[in-house]
């Protein structure tokens, strides 16, 4: 069991590792234009997301007006 927790540590230690490679390469700008794609990707999807919880309300009958784009 130990072991399998040890391999977990170290497996996420991996990742933020993995993670920080890739903020570093994004800060130095040859890939800000897919650094901005991928932000504008997850907005679309959060943007998205909301829109479904106020259609889902909108359909139970409560009227929830669509926030703002910003």
């Amino acid at each position: 069991r130990r072991r399998r927790e040890r391999e977990r540590v170290t497996a996420a230690r991996g990742q933020r590792r993995r993670e920080r490679e890739e903020n570093e390469r994004e800060k130095k700008g040859n890939s800000s234009s897919e650094w901005k794609r991928r932000r504008m990707r997850e907005r679309e999807r959060v943007r998205a997301a909301r829109g479904a919880v106020a259609s889902a309300a909108q359909g139970e009958g409560r009227f929830v007006p669509r926030c703002s784009e910003g």
